[in-house]
């Protein structure tokens, strides 16, 4: 049975039933992106070094030694690697390689072996870069006065900073070296001028 019906009254006198008002419909609730949150804070190495670093960074050490020691590169672009390997480079490198960063980067990489050259491996480009150091630093007078002062000794390996250095009192040009130059300083200039009383 049906609940009662609500009446208004027509001009005529007589009694219709009011339609009873609809209440508004509800918006649907905006949905959520289907963008995964992290996809955009996937690593996108962008050189074959950063790739060699990405490795390092997801503790596949091995693999990183062997892009280092038996890779030389012939063309890279992101998504896209070629190298000839080196006589120690494991057969599956490639593919390997292929693999993990597609699964680091959420892209498809296209990694193959190359018969052309190609570039040193990044290992003896490293050991090229120190050899050219080496050969600066020991031109040094300095450097010199010390290897001669202790015949054998050997520069083994050649850091450069890679932060700037902080700045520390003594290596700024206005301060004295010696404390005692500023007491003869002040004592040359005599005492500090006595303010005149005014009346």
């Amino acid at each position: 049975m049906n609940g009662p019906t609500a009446l208004r009254s027509t001009g005529s006198g007589g009694a219709q039933p009011a339609l009873a008002e609809r209440p508004p419909e509800a918006q649907p609730a905006a949905q959520p992106s289907t963008v995964p949150g992290d996809q955009a804070q996937k690593p996108a190495p962008k050189s074959f070094p950063e790739v060699v670093q990405l490795a390092q960074a997801r503790r596949e050490a091995r693999l990183a030694a062997q892009l280092k020691t038996d890779v030389h590169l012939v063309r890279f672009e992101p998504g896209r690697i070629e190298f000839r390997p080196g006589p120690e480079a494991p057969k599956d490198l490639a593919g390997q390689l292929g693999r993990l960063l597609g699964e680091w980067t959420g892209q498809r990489w296209v990694v193959s072996v190359s018969d052309e050259t190609g570039e040193a491996t990044l290992a003896e480009q490293e050991a090229a870069e120190q050899s050219r150091l080496q050969a600066e630093v020991l031109a040094d007078p300095r450097v010199q006065a010390v290897m001669d002062a202790f015949p054998g000794a050997a520069i083994s390996r050649i850091t450069l900073p890679q932060e700037t250095e902080v700045e520390t009192p003594g290596d700024r040009d206005d301060e004295p070296l010696d404390p005692a130059a500023d007491d003869e300083a002040d004592m040359a200039a005599g005492p500090p001028p006595e303010d005149e009383e005014t009346e």
